[in-house]
């Protein structure tokens, strides 16, 4: 299901005018210029862009590769999860270009009803999803052991929603779950149930976060994993560089900073634009004060990307970086 939702006269940082009237102040965006993205954790990092009646957010990302291998697409710009769509771009089946990461790791290994005091052991039930995906060989790459004794009791589901849905209960297919592979923003909804309700015995415990053990583990070299990723169609990269270079500098770039240094200033705009609890959801697919809760005091539990980390950026997680980080956990 897509959700385009018209914004009444969008009078924020982000005007609607010409592109020929950018300036070096604020990004100034074409109405033609049409953006698609998933729901989920990508959009806050980008969030002035969602929130322009030219980006169009979908519930089903499925169905985004169609677009970036279709050479008609409408889009200019498209998020989508970088490893996949790298993939297409390197065997040719892709017309865009890769720009950056917009997030880089919100991956957590969880257990029901577990204490500090419990590590995972022979024959515990773990329910992960995306068997093969970057994900699981993170997961794998940081706690062999799971993988090497248990690998008979991994379930794997669809995503993070379908584990999420598990968790609540703690059963799967009438068994008994131990642990579980989850991602931010559907953790700390999934908390703010379980660890608060009269039940105590559901209760979730954060083992381990996937991104701290892979920094750890790798010396710092590698801080990340390659989630959602903003591609620019070529031939529209070709005919308007500087028009996609101040967007980065300019919109994108503050987007991720704000995002994760100042998440209170993306509040205050939103309330300046009286966005309804129900819009902003629709809108991004996750609700409106998870924003603080994840984000404040620079906890950056969302995952975003630092703006050094896009292509304009000083410290750009490139196309060979990535390729070297799967090698690694492969």
């Amino acid at each position: 299901m897509i959700k385009k939702l018209k914004f009444l006269s969008i009078f924020f940082v982000i005007n609607l005018v010409s592109c020929s009237n950018l300036s070096s102040n604020t990004y100034l965006i074409d109405e033609n210029i049409k953006i698609l993205s998933p729901l989920g954790a990508p959009t806050l990092g980008i969030y002035e862009s969602i929130l322009s009646s030219n980006c169009t957010t979908t519930s089903t990302p499925t169905s985004i590769p169609i677009e970036l291998q279709n050479k008609n697409s409408e889009y200019n710009f498209i998020v989508f999860e970088s490893s996949n769509a790298l993939k297409l771009i390197k065997n040719n089946k892709s017309d865009y270009k890769f720009l950056g990461l917009l997030t880089k790791g919100n991956f957590h290994f969880v257990g029901f009803n577990k204490t500090n005091k419990d590590i995972p052991s022979k024959d515990d039930y773990i329910v992960s999803f995306q068997k093969g995906s970057i994900t699981d060989l993170s997961l794998n790459y940081v706690l062999p052991s799971i993988y090497n004794e248990n690998k008979d009791n991994i379930h794997y589901l669809n995503g993070v929603s379908q584990v999420a849905t598990v968790l609540k209960s703690g059963l799967h297919k009438g068994n008994k779950v131990d642990w579980a592979l989850i991602a931010e923003p559907s953790l700390y909804a999934l908390k703010s149930q379980n660890n608060f309700d009269d039940n105590e015995s559901n209760d979730i415990y954060e083992y381990l976060d996937i991104n701290r053990a892979l920094k750890e583990k790798t010396n710092n070299e590698y801080d990340f994993i390659p989630q959602a990723g903003l591609f620019v169609k070529n031939s529209f990269y070709n005919e308007n560089k500087e028009i996609v270079e101040q967007y980065l500098n300019n919109s994108v770039t503050k987007n991720l900073d704000e995002a994760i240094n100042a998440p209170s200033k993306i509040i205050s705009k939103l309330e300046e634009l009286n966005i309804s609890d129900e819009e902003f959801e629709l809108k991004f697919g996750f609700k409106k004060d998870y924003i603080l809760a994840l984000q404040d005091n620079k906890e950056n539990r969302f995952g975003i990307a630092s703006s050094d980390n896009l292509i304009t950026g000083s410290n750009f997680i490139s196309e060979e970086k990535i390729d070297s980080f799967i090698s690694l956990i492969s």
